[in-house]
């Protein structure tokens, strides 16, 4: 029961369900791809999860490629976009909009903006920035944040007029919270 808990996702077989229905352990899964073998199988009406049902018989490889397509879709449907006054971002898609106008970030760029917009309340540090992003420790030069920042400040300001968005403090960089 434990271990079948633990996933959202689970491939099952019709007596399997039955058994889930009988204990109830159907509850905490959202989605059940069902592999029907039986001709007259109905789905008992308490089950809360979205069941899926698949026939018999099936190919292996169809069976991966229709899991992972829904996969796919459910990830691009919960993806990371944060709104704020007339501002919007998306992470997964690297792009700030405002308006009619975007600006798409470069992975590093992204991430940084993303871990800037985590820490909006408060300065973030050069060494906690290159952690994060890069992985890297006390021993690594700050050039290439330095630069990163540059760019990032630079793409702000030209696309979108966000002048002093990114501000660097004693502390920090940190975002201008009066716009978030």
């Amino acid at each position: 029961q434990k271990i079948l808990l633990s996933y959202p996702t689970i491939i099952a077989d019709t007596s399997a369900l039955k058994l889930m229905e009988k204990n109830s352990y159907h509850k905490d899964i959202q989605k059940i791809y069902l592999i029907n073998n039986s001709k007259n199988f109905e789905i008992d009406k308490k089950v809360e999860s979205e069941i899926i049902l698949i026939d018999m018989p099936i190919h292996i490889n169809d069976l991966f490629e229709r899991v992972a397509n829904d996969v796919v879709q459910e990830f691009n449907q919960n993806r990371r976009i944060v709104n704020f006054q007339d501002y919007n971002y998306d992470f997964n898609a690297r792009l700030l909009f405002h308006k009619n106008k975007s600006l798409r970030f470069t992975e590093k760029e992204n991430e940084i903006f993303a871990c800037l917009l985590n820490y909006n309340d408060k300065p973030i540090s050069k060494k906690k920035l290159l952690m994060d992003i890069w992985k890297y420790d006390d021993q690594i030069d700050t050039h290439t944040l330095e630069t990163h920042i540059y760019s990032l400040r630079k793409k702000l300001e030209s696309k979108l007029g966000l002048k002093n968005f990114l501000k660097h403090l004693d502390k920090g960089y940190q975002l201008d919270t009066s716009l978030l």
